[in-house]
């Protein structure tokens, strides 16, 4: 994790919902690092011969928390017309590590993220987009330490074992 150069992003994925294939034209274009963790059947040759995608598979939940806070910003590149869950459980882990997330907009995503307060949106498959959003992360440290705040304060309140127990203890005595 230290030999990671700067800047880097990360992208963490095991489902086809995934658009890996948008991070290889924004490394290209920006000049960015990027991680890439998921399974090798979701990996394209154009993905595999790009010299600044480093794709791992099977790493342990340290080195990747670690990998997470050596990145500068998280992307969660769904295809367009992903209408399930796809997504959160990479977005909520990049959070915890303290690591902004660009997400594309997606209707179970926006059920749980507000744009611009939590996270950024970009619309799916849309590279000029998502590039501007990592612009927008990188460049401006005051927007991004807000953003940090915000999400903070929503991944404690909502996303914890507490919430879950009282959502199941609501759920089964409902039964």
């Amino acid at each position: 994790v230290n030999t990671i150069e700067k800047p880097c992003m990360i992208a963490v994925g095991r489902d086809s919902y995934r658009n890996f294939d948008i991070l290889d034209d924004v490394t290209r274009e920006l000049g960015w690092r990027l991680i890439l963790v998921t399974q090798s059947y979701l990996v394209t040759d154009k993905l595999r011969t790009n010299p600044n995608i480093m794709i791992l598979d099977n790493i342990s939940y340290d080195e990747l928390f670690s990998l997470y806070r050596a990145a500068e910003v998280a992307i969660v590149p769904l295809k367009r017309c992903t209408t399930h869950m796809s997504g959160i459980r990479a977005t909520i882990e990049a959070m915890l590590q303290g690591t902004n997330v660009i997400a594309s907009r997606s209707p179970g995503m926006n059920e749980y993220f507000e744009d611009r307060i939590d996270l950024l949106y970009y619309e799916p498959e849309n590279k000029d987009d998502l590039i501007e959003k990592i612009k927008l992360i990188s460049q401006n440290r005051e927007y991004k330490y807000k953003l940090a705040q915000n999400y903070s304060e929503k991944v404690k309140k909502s996303f914890n074992v507490e919430q879950y127990a009282d959502s199941l203890e609501e759920i089964l005595s409902a039964i």
